[in-house]
């Protein structure tokens, strides 16, 4: 059978969109310190993805960071099983076979996620320009002090008054002698 009769399969088929693996680790941060294990294996993730899906820019998702921290630093898992898929602009972007689809979802944070929970939005700009409680208490405070002086003590003078004070004194009594 002659060589030219054999079909290469087209560049499409050769490179699905969406691929699952099994990403060995432990062969490499075995070679490690104890405490860089955790990050090696994420590097070692990046360095797996961009060798078999040649993709050019790696996007790993919270759920694989999670995984290989779960255990903290010097423990990740000695092997993770990841799905990868690649868009049309060489992104390739990993994630646990069970986890959501990342398209579109940006990370909101602990304050987003309690507002998303409470069911409350951003606060319009107009609405903080508003005068709050805090800022009306503290005008009402401000009123009272200029309607009443506040007594002073004794240990809250200044020292220089408290010496022309002295001297007022001393000049009253000798005036009353």
């Amino acid at each position: 059978m002659a060589k030219d009769s054999k079909t290469k399969p087209e560049a499409a088929s050769a490179s699905p969109e969406e691929r699952i693996y099994n990403v060995p680790l432990r062969k490499d941060w075995i070679k490690v310190p104890r405490n860089k294990r955790a990050r090696k294996s994420i590097s070692t993730i990046r360095m797996f993805l961009k060798r078999h899906m040649k993709g050019e820019k790696i996007v790993i998702s919270q759920g694989i960071n999670h995984a290989i921290w779960y255990r903290g630093i010097e423990r990740p898992p000695g092997k993770i099983k990841i799905r990868a898929s690649k868009d049309s602009e060489g992104t390739v972007s990993a994630r646990l076979p069970d986890e959501a689809e990342m398209k579109g979802k940006q990370d909101k944070g602990r304050i987003g996620k309690m507002r998303e929970r409470l069911g409350r939005k951003k606060p319009d700009i107009a609405a903080e320009k508003l005068p709050s409680k805090l800022e009306e208490k503290k005008e009402e405070l401000k009123e009272k002090k200029g309607e009443e002086e506040p007594k002073k003590r004794k240990g809250n003078e200044d020292p220089k008054e408290k010496g022309k004070k002295d001297k007022k004194d001393d000049a009253g009594k000798a005036d009353s002698n």
